[in-house]
């Protein structure tokens, strides 16, 4: 009898003082601004020339304490137009397969496919042409024609399935999406992604870096979502799953909840459990205990099917534990068929974009995506955000219905991906970790009622009314996040108003319901509007009084109601499982803070600089060292201060790093504090790592309510006005749950917009939808291929990759893999100021000749560099060393006058001609 059926013993659980406060020394205070202006108000500034700030000489690259691919072109040439072509196809020559370059004939085919379908570049049909005309020209031989690499493309199609997926939406839109199965099938068939993907969470304790340290994965929120299944450090055939027993070393048996890292070691959450054979040795009986504990997994000895072989038809749970029946085996195993199982997290992008490259409107919604199993370094490149769908017709809500059925089929029925890691096949199931997007967009994901409402938050119940939030108690509810929105109660709140609908009441009491309650469904909204239209016209063409017939009007409206599909009844992402949409839609740095804090405070502090204190403003802005910033270019201060009023997030992000410095005595004392506590919490949200995360969420909320104390202070409308300022206040909460802010942020996915529209301007806008979905889908598959990537070939009956000559070029040539944004990003080191050599900047000069009328001459300065040198002197001549002049040249006085003096005697006469002679001065 082994040891485990036993009676079981009892399993007991084994269960830096913060910086103060900046004090800031504040000069004397300017003339008092107007009281009756606001930073929340609307206040127009200079603009740049420019009609397109992204093709401006002054547009930036993204700064951060990590990079971000910016410049990355993708299109779909092939989409234009098709233009004549004045070659004869018969005369072609049929290459012939070769091995070295597959999937192309030979390696020239390739060098110009890759040239022509470059995510950095954009070519149209007319371009291929001439450019193949002007290779002619110059005499090169065995140039492709475009008959011959359309054969490419034909060939290149093959490799793999077409991701494209057609959808129709509840309101009869039509959209075409990529399925996101696809990209996770590339990313684990990718020698140069698979390695770096992280498939269980870890503990939580320890530094939070990455989305797999914040506490939905690492505490397990929703355990269904998590890898159900580790395979055992001894034998990688052996697989044990969550909810299933499990033996351990000891003879104990165990049932997993849930596997996470630990110290470079797998682990596992679960119970023991205390097993018992009945008289007549037909059961065993189990019963689950309440000791929730965490043991290695290197302790497993067997698992549920070894177990189940030995015992067959033996095991039975109590009555308290009879869920855990269905999992002796796991469903799951039989899908598997011995086949490892994954779930990958997915953060999924989605916002409004102009599909032209100028500022007139062109409205279309685009849907992102990114693997939450990279790095967030990795998640950075361009070539790891994949393009989902996009449509100018349909709207937010039903395309993310159309991606919630994406992840909802892979539970079902898991992907079949091959793993290079492993050379094997495994499954892997998708689901959406976060929603990243701006405030509006994340508005509507939440059905709020929207930033300028009664009850702004989407996050909780602060607000109210105008006068509420200008009393003291409603006034200081907006400093602190205020009680959470509950899914259960938000569906609630949509039922209810449902059902006021239908019962015929009038208008006002919805409209009242929705400013109370805060909550206003942009699924549901057209027909509720569309029943109070009818209800109300009902009511007008009929002549007794509304009460008497409000019973049959109820009726009419709920059969109306039921004829119309139930998809239309209700935002889909409320009904998502698993998901909790004022939860996981974290705040958004880039639009909160330096599009929403940062933006305000500029845009007010310049209208209130008169043109005095501008000028010395600008000249102090542009003096300031940059040596940190990463800016590639030395004119982007002057552009600031030339179009204050034309700025995009990474000059804000500049702005709010140097505007401190130089605005010292130019502004208000209560201004000055507002941007001092407005770079320190920029700092603190821009964290990359954190060590300890309880002190840092303590340091993070002390910032922020020293930011809206000094905000009241200086300008408390803005605080009543400007939801943002409130949001700021749940920052530290989405930090636990997701890690840094910046694995959210929409950064990343902004700069990739570029490359929508530019493939808009090239397609032929006749299936906006379609194109787009075909041109990401062919370069993603043409990066995937060009990169190592494995796919299964139907022609072969195997899993195969690109020849030998197409791999070494481009681990060889580093050019070819930037034109696919493959390169990874160079390391980032922290900022440092050095200030140039003085003699190199004022040697020889005066202080009029070296600074002008910039800066006036201090009084005094004289007679403080006379005394200088002298005591710089004196102390040459105590202590035998050798001093150097001062840097500023002295007036005509030999009373005092610096001394030159030579090198030690012992310095060699080139040290002699290179060092340069200075003075050592006293503080």
């Amino acid at each position: 009898m082994p040891t485990w059926i036993k009676s079981s013993v009892e399993y007991q659980r084994t269960s830096s003082s913060l910086p103060a406060r900046i004090s800031v020394g504040l000069p004397s205070e300017p003339a008092a601004l107007d009281s009756l202006l606001s930073a929340s108000d609307e206040i127009p500034l200079r603009t740049s020339c420019e009609p397109d700030d992204d093709s401006s000489e002054y547009a930036l690259p993204a700064h951060a304490v990590e990079p971000i691919d910016h410049g990355f072109s993708i299109f779909d040439a092939d989409l234009a137009p098709d233009l004549p072509e004045d070659e004869d196809r018969s005369s072609v020559h049929q290459q012939q397969n070769n091995p070295a370059t597959e999937p192309w004939p030979n390696m020239i085919h390739y060098f110009t496919y890759m040239l022509f379908h470059s995510i950095r570049l954009g070519f149209s049909t007319f371009q291929k042409e001439r450019i193949l005309w002007w290779a002619k020209l110059c005499g090169m031989k065995g140039v492709p024609t475009m008959y011959s690499l359309d054969k490419c493309e034909k060939k290149l199609h093959e490799c793999g399935e077409s991701p494209i997926r057609k959808f129709t939406t509840s309101s009869g839109d039509i959209l075409y999406m990529n399925d996101l199965s696809t990209a996770v099938r590339q990313d684990f068939s990718n020698p140069s992604v698979r390695p770096l993907m992280e498939l269980y969470p870890t503990d939580g304790k320890g530094a939070i870096e990455e989305f797999w340290d914040g506490e939905k994965l690492a505490k397990g929120e929703h355990l269904d979502q998590l890898t159900p299944m580790v395979a055992s450090p001894n034998d990688r055939t052996i697989h044990y799953y969550v909810n299933e027993l499990c033996e351990l070393e000891d003879g104990d048996i165990f049932i997993p909840k849930m596997f996470f890292r630990r110290e470079g070691g797998m682990w596992a959450h679960g119970y023991l459990t205390q097993c018992a054979l009945n008289p007549d040795n037909t059961r065993i009986g189990i019963k689950v205990r309440g000791d929730y504990i965490s043991l290695p997994v290197d302790r497993f000895r067997r698992n549920c099917i070894q177990i189940m072989e030995d015992y067959p038809h033996m095991l039975e749970f109590d009555a308290a534990s009879s869920e855990y029946q269905k999992f002796m085996p796991h469903p799951l195993r039989g899908k598997a068929a011995g086949r490892p199982v994954y779930s990958i997290p997915l953060v999924i992008f989605q916002d409004d974009v102009s599909a032209n490259r100028t500022k007139q409107w062109n409205k279309h919604h685009v849907v992102y995506s990114s693997n939450a199993a990279l790095p967030r370094k990795e998640m950075n490149r361009a070539s790891n955000v994949r393009f989902v769908g996009s449509s100018p017709h349909a709207k937010p809500l039903e395309m993310m219905r159309c991606v919630m059925q994406m992840c909802e089929e892979t539970f079902t029925d898991p992907v079949a991906v091959w793993d290079v890691a492993t050379n094997t096949e495994v499954l892997v199931r998708l689901y959406c970790l976060c929603i990243s997007a701006d405030n509006q967009m994340h508005v509507e994901h939440c059905s709020s009622t929207g930033m300028q409402s009664t009850y702004f938050c989407r996050i909780c119940m602060s607000g109210g009314p105008q006068a509420f939030r200008a009393t003291l108690e409603g006034f200081s509810q907006l400093f602190k996040p205020g009680e959470a929105r509950d899914l259960h109660n938000t569906i609630k709140e949509l039922e209810s108003q449902w059902e006021m609908v239908l019962n015929a009441e009038a208008t006002s009491h919805l409209e009242t319901s929705q400013r109370k309650s805060g909550v206003k469904d942009p699924i549901a909204q057209p027909l509720l509007e569309s029943l109070l239209a009818r209800r109300n016209s009902m009511v007008e063409s009929n002549t007794r009084v509304p009460a008497q017939v409000q019973e049959q009007i109820a009726g009419v409206l709920k059969a109306e109601f039921e004829a119309h599909q139930p998809t239309l009844r209700m935002n889909p992402l409320l009904q998502m499982k698993d998901f909790d949409v004022h939860k996981d839609t974290p705040i958004e740095i880039l639009h909160t803070v330096l599009l929403g804090a940062v933006k305000y405070y500029w845009r007010f502090t310049v209208k209130h600089l008169d043109k005095e204190r501008f000028r010395i403003f600008k000249t102090r802005f542009e003096s300031l060292p940059v040596t940190g910033l990463n800016m590639k270019t030395s004119r982007v201060p002057e552009y600031i201060c030339r179009y204050p009023g034309s700025l995009v997030g990474n000059h804000f992000r500049f702005v709010v790093q140097l505007a401190p410095f130089a605005l010292r005595g130019l502004v208000p004392s209560d201004l000055f504090r507002v941007w001092l506590l407005l770079g320190r919490l920029t700092v603190m949200l821009w964290y990359t790592k954190i060590p300890d995360i309880d002190k840092y969420c303590e340091e993070l909320t002390v910032l922020i309510d020293d930011f809206l104390h000094a905000v009241s202070v200086f300008d408390p409308l803005t605080i009543t006005t400007k939801a943002k300022l409130h949001i700021l206040t749940h920052a530290p909460y989405f930090v636990r749950r997701f890690g840094p802010l910046l694995g959210p942020d929409s950064e990343r996915y902004e700069s990739y917009n570029s490359n929508f529209r530019l493939l808009s301007v090239l397609s032929t806008r006749l299936a906006p939808s379609h194109d787009a979905a075909l041109a990401f889908a062919r370069i993603d598959r043409l990066a995937h291929i060009v990169s190592g990537g494995w796919w299964y070939s139907t022609k072969h009956g195997r899993y195969v990759q690109a020849g030998p000559s197409i791999l070494k070029h481009m681990q060889q040539d580093h050019k070819s893999r930037a034109l696919f944004s493959l390169d990874h990003n160079s390391d980032v080191h922290p900022g440092y100021i050095c200030p140039e050599g003085r003699r190199a900047l004022f040697s020889g000069k005066t202080w009029e000749e070296a600074l002008g009328p910039s800066v006036s001459r201090p009084d005094g300065v004289d007679e403080l560099v006379k005394q200088a040198a002298t005591a710089a002197q004196a102390q040459r001549e105590v202590t035998g060393s050798s001093g150097a002049i001062t840097d500023h040249q002295l007036p005509n006085d030999d009373e005092g006058a610096s001394e030159e003096v030579e090198p030690a005697a012992s310095t060699s006469s080139n040290q002699q001609r290179k060092r340069p002679k200075r003075t050592r001065t006293s503080n």
